[in-house]
């Protein structure tokens, strides 16, 4: 063994033996060698960052490898359920095809009977709301075609909006049909039930007699996600309606509320309301109830939107109204649009936790706008300019009023200020007393008080002496002269009651 040179301070010795007898195999054949301990500090740090590189290169090639063994999976799925998709489609196109020839069977059997003097309709025919309508200019309908008959229901009726298999349908609810029955078109949506029809015919409006194709079970759902089964009898010459009749509410004990436009019974311990609409009348629909759509948690000291049902058509616009208090909750009256039968509006939770919203919860009323009415977008466009000129369009916004420095306007800002009594200037004519009546009341606005469904009230006249009949029939002249009131004939009726303030003058007041 040769001594080992020295290379420095911190230097590490390394010990080299030459071959021979007595060599160990961990001996390093060479000269004598040396390595400094920084350089083994810097070769470690680097294989540590290797292997993290490596690491990390590893975790994006599974990553990788995951997202695309998910894409593949999803690929499939969807393939897999466009052709479960065609083969439901496919199957129900065949029981819908030997529905329609074991009518033409039982048809057959009919005509033959009649041959032999038997009746030719086994069972009495049951009432439905049909109406026998003019075929479409896009129907065909051929010298030899014995059912070009076609049908719809009758208007008027209460319609719900229902999603059955992906796709929304309206459907009617019939008081007076003694079964549900439902157009041939419906056999695409719906599974057909292994059992007898209830009749073998149904009679629609003016004697029409329709046959009963057979018995399909739907599986709808409604607008708050519930589910709703019904089973319905197909008759052959109607397409597109839907009449939900009297087996259905009987056996769900369902009620009609014609006060809230809802259809309501409980299942499981659980209530279902099917909201619905009407038609016939002016005010028809103009007020419903608004309920939540979906339960819904508010985080503490935070507007959310929430989504609530509306009885309404696609595109129809409206105003909520709140009508329903909920504690640290405030809902506002919001002008909105309805989209399958749900709006969206603001809920501010002014609490410190979190409030549950259930759901069905009953928040209000929705009142949809005339085609009249404009609604006003809010679209970052109204600033100051552009309101000076459009009131110096409306009037004269220069001249001062009297009193003007005595006006408290309820603001700070100067300019807020200003605009508040260029608008008072245009409208000067409300600030001064030019009649025998408020300047107020001369503005040409119209009040309405909608009375609904209730019963004419007529309450009692109030006793009171001559000399204020006198007073009363002053006023009531006055105002009749400045066109303040009219002159009304109704069967509502409500007394005047006199109060005399404390300046002495005298005001009437009546109950509305």
């Amino acid at each position: 063994m040769q001594p080992v040179a020295s290379a420095g301070e911190g230097a590490v010795p390394v010990g080299v033996s030459d071959t021979g007898e007595g060599a160990s195999s961990t001996d390093v054949e060479g000269p004598a060698m040396t390595m400094n301990g920084g350089d083994v500090m810097k070769t470690s740090v680097a294989a540590v960052r290797l292997a993290r590189r490596q690491a990390r290169r590893q975790r994006k090639r599974d990553g990788a490898k995951r997202a695309q063994a998910r894409k593949k999976a999803a690929t499939r799925e969807q393939e897999q359920q466009r052709l479960d998709c065609d083969e439901l489609v496919r199957r129900r196109q065949a029981d819908a095809d030997e529905a329609l020839r074991e009518l033409e069977d039982r048809r057959q059997r009919r005509t033959e009977a009649r041959g032999v003097n038997e009746p030719a309709q086994p069972l009495e025919p049951v009432r439905v709301s049909l109406v026998q309508r003019a075929s479409r200019g896009t129907e065909e309908v051929t010298s030899n075609d014995d059912d070009a008959t076609y049908v719809e229901a009758d208007d008027g009726l209460p319609t719900a909006t229902m999603g059955v298999s992906g796709v929304q349908r309206t459907v009617k609810l019939d008081i007076g049909a003694r079964y549900t029955v439902a157009g041939t078109n419906w056999v695409a949506y719906g599974d057909r039930v292994s059992c007898t029809a209830p009749v073998d015919f149904v009679e629609g409006i003016g004697g029409l007699l329709l046959d009963v194709v057979g018995v399909w079970r739907f599986v709808m759902m409604n607008v708050f996600g519930e589910t709703v089964t019904v089973d319905a009898c197909i008759i052959k010459g109607c397409e597109d309606e839907f009449l939900i009749g009297v087996d259905f509410m009987r056996s769900h004990e369902a009620v009609m509320d014609f006060r809230e436009n809802e259809l309501r019974y409980r299942e499981n311990e659980r209530l279902v309301v099917i909201p619905f609409r009407t038609f016939e009348g002016p005010t028809s629909g103009r007020i419903a109830a608004v309920r939540v759509a979906r339960k819904t948690h508010l985080t503490s000291r935070s507007v959310t939107p929430i989504e609530v049902a509306v009885v309404a058509k696609n595109g129809e616009k409206g105003v909520f109204v709140p009508t329903t208090r909920l504690g640290s909750v405030m809902l506002a009256a919001t002008v909105t649009e309805v989209q399958d039968g749900k709006v969206w509006i603001p809920a501010i939770n002014g609490s410190d936790g979190r409030v549950k919203l259930p759901s069905k919860k009953n928040l209000g009323t929705w009142v949809p706008l005339d085609e009249d009415v404009t609604v006003l977008e809010v679209n970052g466009e109204l600033d100051h300019t552009k309101l000076r000129r459009w009131l110096d369009v409306l009037g004269d916004a220069d001249t001062p009023l009297d009193d003007e420095d005595d006006v408290q306007i309820g603001v700070e800002d100067d300019g807020s200020r200003q605009l508040m009594i260029r608008l008072l200037r245009v409208f000067r004519g409300l600030m001064v007393n030019t009649s025998a009546c408020p300047p107020a009341t001369k503005v040409q606005i119209e009040h309405h008080v909608d009375t609904g469904n209730a019963a004419p009230v007529m309450l009692k006249r109030r006793r009171q002496a001559q000399t204020e009949d006198a007073v009363i029939e002053s006023n009531v002249k006055t105002m009749l002269a400045s066109g303040v009131i009219e002159e009304g004939n109704g069967a509502w009726g409500f007394p005047v009651v006199l109060v005399r303030k404390k300046d002495g003058e005298c005001c009437l007041r009546r109950s509305i």
